[in-house]
């Protein structure tokens, strides 16, 4: 990328408690959550090498962890941890007001936006091309009422922005977590402790230019988040990658596209019918079926004949045989006994926040079967119901 791009700075919001995903964020980051072998935060950072930043500041609320878990990305960015001081958003971004000077440009992103790279390219571009003060991406949205909805004028310069509309709007606008700002929003922020209220006052005094992103983003506030997420990453896999580490049996059954990591082992008679992702060191026992954007990440053990279908199941996960598990997220670190069945179709009328419903067969259903938190365990032959939500640390079973 350009010099020009290069010499910008990043901030990266990744130390919110995320409420709304427990029990999976319960004790555990909730952008430190895996897609496809990679932390959610690490798909912010892969889109700004892609541009050329090499100077990025990320607001954790445990340095040593973060640290840890993105030691692979020091030789390709530099990486400052800043610990959030106080709650909130406004809270993170004061946490790293000092890093940051008065006469910097630097874009602010979310943590737990997962968009292509492509999106950050458009914003900065708008930002430089349309000679902006500053820039925010906003992405088409229907459901508005978690997000903020920005109104433009007619050259699609920012005026305002209204912070969960409840009223309806003609325009279907949210912004998308991502923004280029001037150094003095900093001193903003402190003034307003509000960050729409400081973006509204910038753009009275300055030019905020809109940048539109009109293809797939995923905001991973709620549990099944994850599952829309892997889907939209899933399906830019074109090609069947399997690791030179990995054993497959040669009566496995491989049908692409699929991504088998490093020591992936794929057992006798086990069909991988892709979209799919098989992490590290997973195991992938006889005649099971892994299928329809299954996630699986590293060292988790699904045993014989047993069955994942658009699901996501976080790293250390065991999965006994004979169990279904279908359009659910299983946290790390728990056991499904043998024979678990997960059913996943939601009574008719359930609406659930962010929830899109899934064609079959000319038909459209919400799915949802068990979102189950980190070091739980779900006792032999256990029929969980749709949209069950199963705690932490937690024993459970049908009696």
């Amino acid at each position: 990328m350009s010099e020009n791009e290069s010499r910008f700075k990043a901030l990266i919001l990744a130390g919110g408690e995320g409420r709304e995903m427990r029990p999976l964020s319960e004790g555990y980051p909730k952008t430190l959550l895996k897609l496809l072998g990679k932390p959610i935060v690490g798909y912010v950072l892969d889109a700004f090498i892609s541009l050329g930043i090499r100077n990025v500041i990320i607001v954790v609320n445990n340095i040593e962890l973060f640290r840890k878990e993105l030691s692979g990305y020091a030789d390709e960015i530099e990486i400052q941890f800043v610990k959030q001081k106080e709650p909130e958003v406004e809270g993170a971004i004061i946490s790293a007001s000092n890093l940051i000077n008065e006469d910097e440009i630097f874009l602010l992103a979310y943590g737990d936006v997962i968009v292509p790279k492509e999106a950050y390219k458009i914003l900065l571009n708008s930002y430089i091309d349309r000679d902006g003060d500053g820039a925010i991406l906003i992405t088409p949205q229907k459901e508005l009422s978690t997000y903020g909805l920005p109104i433009v004028d007619e050259e699609y310069v920012l005026t305002s922005i209204i912070e969960k509309p409840k009223e309806e709007y003609e325009v279907e606008y949210a912004v998308a977590g991502a923004y280029v700002l001037p150094g003095r929003f900093m001193g903003i922020l402190e003034e307003t402790m509000n960050v729409t209220s400081a973006i509204n006052k910038l753009a009275k005094g300055m030019k905020v230019v809109t940048a539109l992103w009109s293809d797939w983003w995923v905001d991973i506030g709620y549990p099944w988040d994850l599952i829309t997420a892997a889907e939209h990453l899933l399906k830019e896999v074109n090609n069947t990658i399997i690791s030179k580490d990995a054993e497959i049996s040669p009566r496995a059954i491989i049908e692409g596209p699929v991504i088998i990591d490093s020591k992936a082992v794929i057992d006798h008679n086990a069909i991988v019918r892709g979209p799919v992702y098989i992490g590290e060191n997973v195991y992938i026992g006889t005649g099971s079926l892994i299928r329809n954007y299954a996630s699986i990440e590293r060292d988790s053990i699904v045993g014989a004949y047993a069955e994942i279908s658009r699901s996501s199941i976080q790293p250390k996960v065991s999965v006994g045989r004979l169990s279904f598990v279908g359009d659910s997220v299983i946290g790390m670190n728990t056991v499904i006994e043998p024979g678990v069945t997960t059913l996943n179709v939601l009574p008719s009328g359930v609406e659930i926040s962010r929830l899109h419903p899934v064609k079959i067969r000319g038909k459209f259903l919400s799915k949802l079967g068990a979102i189950i938190g980190n070091n739980s365990r779900v006792r032999a032959h256990t029929k969980i119901y749709p949209g069950t939500i199963i705690k932490s640390n937690e024993i459970y079973s049908s009696a």
